[in-house]
């Protein structure tokens, strides 16, 4: 792997309780790991 192409590495030891299969579903899949299971928040329709 190139490291100036890859701005960053997470690596586990253990499977994610929550997948995440994109960059964008990884914040809260880390974040189900410490019992946070509600991020991100929905807001209620008006």
């Amino acid at each position: 792997m190139v490291h100036e192409a890859v701005p960053g590495v997470l690596l586990s030891s253990r499977p994610l309780k929550r997948p995440a299969p994109t960059l964008q579903q990884l914040a809260a899949a880390l974040l189900a790991e410490f019992g946070i299971n509600d991020f991100p928040r929905r807001s209620e329709a008006p």
